[in-house]
Parts: structure tokens; C-alpha cells; sequence
């Protein structure tokens, strides 16, 4: 079997539409620094998509309930997942498709989150409590 962690993604174009009637997406939160997003489904999957092919680049199995944010460590995009029924905090390295860190939680914690809002072709930091 081989490993293909790490490995760059490359897009498929099928010329058809994804359409997944099951799945519901909950959130999405886009990346601050990399046209990436992130969705957490009713499936207990968390995708990433490449917001400019419109690419799942990720898929990550197993995180029912979960939530998660995006941060960046040296130029490089993480995704912090809290997974309550895990009891765990997990961050992830997209790009690589590694988890560098875990943390142990509490069933009620939450991830704490930067708000930001789209500004023309960047991202800009929302300055209040926006939603």
C-alpha cells in the first residue's frame, strides 16, 4: 500500500456538478491565507477545498460535532480542530496532510476564532464581534 501524505493534490475536472444530496454542510470557514475553506458536514467529515478549483484537497473521517478554525504558523496554514467526542484538540497540517499537535478537551469546550470578513480580493481582519 502506498503512503500518499504529503503528495500535492491535482485537480480532476469530470465536467459534472459535486452533488452529494446526504451531506450537509454546517460551516465553512475560509483560510486567511490561502484560498483554501474549510467545511464541517453532517457526516462527521471535515473537507478542504481549494476554493479556486473548487478541489477537496482533504478529507478527514471521524469528527462528528466538530468544529474548526484556521491559524498560521511561519507562512503556513493550519486547521484547529476541536473534536468533543474525541475529547481532544487536533492541528493539522493541510498543505502536508499531517497532524502536528493534539491536545486533550473537555466535551463543552469550544475553539476561540478570529473573525474576518472578504475585502476586495484579500482577507482583512473584521475589527468588532462581527458573526
Amino acid at each position: 500500500e502506498r503512503d500518499l501524505v504529503g503528495q500535492a493534490s491535482a485537480p480532476i475536472s469530470t465536467g459534472l456538478p459535486f452533488l452529494d444530496p446526504g451531506r450537509q454542510c454546517h460551516t465553512l470557514v475560509p483560510c486567511p491565507t490561502k484560498p483554501l475553506v474549510c467545511c464541517c458536514d453532517s457526516l462527521g467529515r471535515i473537507l478542504v477545498l481549494d476554493a479556486s478549483n473548487f478541489v477537496i484537497t482533504r478529507v478527514l473521517k471521524g469528527y462528528r460535532d466538530a468544529e474548526a478554525s484556521w491559524a498560521v504558523r511561519r507562512g503556513r496554514p493550519l486547521l484547529a480542530v476541536l473534536a468533543p467526542r474525541r475529547e481532544r484538540v487536533e492541528v493539522w497540517d493541510v498543505l502536508e496532510g499531517r497532524r502536528t499537535s493534539k491536545a486533550a478537551c473537555g466535551r463543552n469546550d469550544a475553539l476561540a476564532r478570529a473573525h474576518w470578513s472578504l475585502a476586495g480580493n484579500a482577507m482583512a481582519r473584521d475589527g468588532g464581534g462581527g458573526a
